[in-house]
């Protein structure tokens, strides 16, 4: 059995004269539909599933219920860290005093 390109546009044309014999055509291509976007959405919800429980499964146990201990910094380190914002918005003012003129392209 050879399947023929052109049945897609011969099934139509001749359900036009007779449309009793397209209704077979229409359910099989309904349920059709309806079975791939229920695989669609059972493999979404089974792939969601597994991320879930691989990201349950990493979960060390010394981080569960216990909050994160904060350590103390010293004051060089603060120094340190408030010496990089101040560096990051001279350059961030830096560049914005030295704009470049950019000619009008449409002239």
């Amino acid at each position: 059995m050879s399947l023929d390109p052109r049945t897609w546009f011969k099934v139509p044309h001749h359900g036009r004269y007779d449309p009793e014999s397209i209704r077979s055509f229409t359910e099989i291509y309904w349920r059709t539909l309806l079975i791939t976007g229920v695989t669609i959405c059972l493999g979404a919800l089974v792939y969601g599933w597994e991320q879930f429980l691989a990201i349950q499964g990493d979960r060390s146990p010394d981080a569960q219920g216990r909050p994160a201990l904060q350590q103390n910094i010293d004051r060089a380190g603060l120094q340190a860290i408030l010496d990089t914002f101040k560096a990051r918005s001279a350059r961030f003012d830096a560049i914005g005093a030295s704009k470049e003129t950019i000619s009008d392209p449409s002239h």
